[in-house]
């Protein structure tokens, strides 16, 4: 769009008129300075004629200070039109939900889950039984015979165990995978639940670590106590892995766990207590 120029030659009433119209236009506006003038020549122009008449001159004191005034009305709006676009900038960065990533409602995958999702819903108790397969070694000592079939798989456990980082790059899938609304929500749940049994191997572990350094010779007088809290850890893991399992078959949140069901955040009991 072309602005409209200057024309010496056109009545001054016709340049007041062109003044007017590009003061106004937000794709063609005057210089700052010329809005200014303008804005007070309008303030003497008593007539409304658009131009000066001699009679219509203020001295010029008065004429300097109520430029004056103009100038420090406009550096005025201009501070407060940064103050407030500030302002409005922390109020953004200060959102509960700043810098959240909005999901629309048919990206998230929870209708029922099909035949593939309940088959993959069994995967991730993978990670936890690679890292609770030391507490069986007691059980496949003492029984030799009755643990014969699970031998192989617990050699590829060991197997997968010791691999550099597995279980640690493992344990990191699971938690960006359990995150993902294009997931389903039963696939989702599984991968968060063994996750929570992943963590809760840490703690007998840890007792057995800090309990072998504090007795230090004499650990071994304990060594029936610590087989049998060993037995218990690997049964109950099992169980924990052989329930979740089970249940997804059938196409149910395995959520009946003490604990690590209410822990779970994809637990549909805990988000209809929170919509309710």
């Amino acid at each position: 769009m072309l602005c409209v120029g200057g024309d010496g030659n056109a009545p001054k009433t016709s340049r007041i008129q062109r003044f007017r119209v590009r003061s106004s236009s937000k794709s063609c506006p005057l210089p700052a300075r010329f809005v200014k003038a303008g804005v007070l020549v309008r303030s003497y122009d008593q007539n409304g004629d658009g131009l000066l008449q001699q009679s219509e001159f203020a001295p010029t004191e008065e004429l300097r200070t109520r430029l004056e005034n103009l100038f420090s009305q406009q550096r005025e709006e201009e501070r407060v039109a940064r103050m407030e676009e500030r302002q409005r900038q922390m109020d953004d960065k200060m959102r509960p939900d700043a810098g959240a990533v909005e999901v629309s409602p048919g990206d998230v995958n929870d209708g029922p889950a099909t035949t593939a999702d309940k088959a993959l819903s069994a995967l991730p108790y993978v990670l936890p039984l690679a890292d609770g397969v030391v507490f069986a070694a007691h059980l496949f000592g003492a029984f030799p015979e009755q643990t014969a079939w699970a031998q192989p798989l617990a050699a590829v456990l060991l197997a997968l165990r010791s691999v550099p980082f597995a279980t640690l790059v493992g344990f990191f899938s699971l938690s960006v995978g359990s995150s993902n609304p294009q997931i389903n929500k039963l696939v989702r749940f599984n991968m968060q639940q063994a996750i929570n049994l992943d963590i809760a191997l840490i703690l007998p572990g840890v007792v057995g670590a800090i309990t072998g350094a504090v007795l230090g010779s004499d650990a071994s007088k304990l060594a029936p106590l610590a087989n049998a809290g060993s037995d218990v850890v690997f049964v109950a893991l099992l169980a924990a892995v052989a329930y979740s399992v089970g249940t997804s078959a059938t196409g149910s949140f395995p959520n009946k766990l003490p604990l690590l069901g209410r822990l779970n955040r994809e637990n549909p009991d805990n988000q209809e207590g929170g919509e309710q």
